[in-house]
């Protein structure tokens, strides 16, 4: 027993000293800003303080786990590599048997009886999607560049996204994911030719997309960013009602519990997908630029330890979790300023969904452990 006390406090340590604190800081922040805004969205629905609840949990096992994944060098996971593809593999292909639509569009949730939240695979998998690419990189080295590595790169990217979409139908999900790999390929050493024959060929696929893949009701939230008197009462509402909102607010908000829109029940999925629109609201747009500002500083952090790793692993794994933040900021406040489609995704820390919540702090986690195990200064095989 004194032995293992011993060696809980020289992790905690080992933590405390080469941990990012600033990365985790940063994290905690933002999620208490969220639990503000998830509070109000939730007051209407006098469920304010049991979302809270829920995510003040959320966090708080996080940020256990961020401090458990900070001591995990890349090389366990290089050693796992085929146990983390099975697991991908079998989370996501859940979907087939027991997956369930709570009325998102798409059945990408497992509600399970006995856990008193809904989990979302895909939102978990998107770390060890990001880990395995990494490795995947690295593992192929000064040969990246050839026709086979490439498509190798291709396969292990389009298979996963298409298991995605295949299983739950969520084409949101599936473009994170497309981001992801498609940023990682810029920061690898894959050459110019291969980046630009690969944007050509997403051009070219774009109109197959549109006309043999995309739902018609896809189609229509695409549609109505053109031309928002297309649908103003049906795929146009969400959008209409979170830009009312943003209106409202103005410099400095209508004061928390106050915003017309939050508060009459009129902003539709406030506490998720508009959590940004009620911090408009209520807080105005200071409260809007403090979202945007912390989110920033996060990606930031995630870019700098990126520059600082010392092998191919520990550095693209750095950029897959900026890439999967930076994308999913940009959709979501998108979103709601009726500039990008509706598709669902979460503001990264301040949206409500414990599945998110710790999905972010692991991806914070993997950053700090790049951090406290910038590696070799060479690549290392996956």
């Amino acid at each position: 027993m004194a032995s293992l006390w011993r060696g809980l406090k020289r992790l905690a340590h080992d933590f405390a000293r080469k941990g990012d604190w600033l990365l985790l800081t940063l994290c905690v922040i933002s999620s208490i800003y969220g639990m503000v805004l998830i509070y109000s969205a939730g007051h209407p629905y006098d469920t304010g303080v049991s979302m809270v609840t829920v995510q003040a949990g959320a966090m708080l096992a996080g940020v256990l786990l961020y401090a458990v994944v900070s001591f995990i060098d890349t090389d366990v996971y290089r050693a796992a590599w085929k146990w983390l593809a099975l697991f991908n593999v079998l989370f996501i292909a859940s979907l087939f048997v027991i997956g369930k639509d709570p009325g998102t569009g798409n059945r990408s949730w497992l509600m399970l009886s006995f856990l008193p939240f809904n989990i979302q695979p895909a939102e978990i998998v998107k770390l060890t999607f990001i880990i395995l690419l990494a490795l995947h990189f690295a593992a192929l080295g000064d040969k990246i560049n050839r026709p086979l590595s490439v498509l190798s790169l291709l396969l292990h990217a389009g298979f996963m996204l298409g298991l995605i979409v295949a299983s739950s139908d969520d084409m949101g999900m599936a473009v994170v994911y497309f981001v992801i790999f498609a940023v990682m390929c810029v920061c690898s050493r894959l050459n110019w030719a291969w980046l630009l024959g690969g944007l050509a060929a997403t051009a070219g696929t774009l109109p197959l997309l549109w006309h043999f893949v995309l739902r018609p009701y896809q189609k229509d939230r695409i549609l109505t960013i053109l031309d928002p008197s297309l649908d103003p009462t049906g795929i146009g509402w969400q959008a209409a009602q979170s830009k009312i909102a943003l209106q409202n607010g103005g410099l400095t908000g209508m004061g928390l519990l106050q915003g017309t829109q939050t508060q009459g029940k009129r902003l539709p999925f406030s506490y998720t997908d508009f959590i940004f629109s009620v911090g408009g609201e209520e807080l105005g747009l200071i409260g809007c630029l403090c979202i945007v500002a912390l989110l920033l500083f996060i990606i930031v952090r995630c870019v700098a330890v990126s520059l600082r790793a010392r092998n191919t692993t520990g550095r693209l794994i750095c950029v897959g979790v900026a890439a999967m933040l930076s994308f999913q900021l940009i959709e979501n406040v998108g979103m709601c300023l009726g500039l990008l489609p509706v598709i669902g995704l979460t503001l990264p820390f301040f949206s409500y969904g414990g599945t998110s919540m710790l999905t972010m702090m692991v991806a914070a986690g993997l950053v700090s452990a790049v951090r406290m195990h910038p590696g070799q200064a060479r690549n290392r095989r996956a």
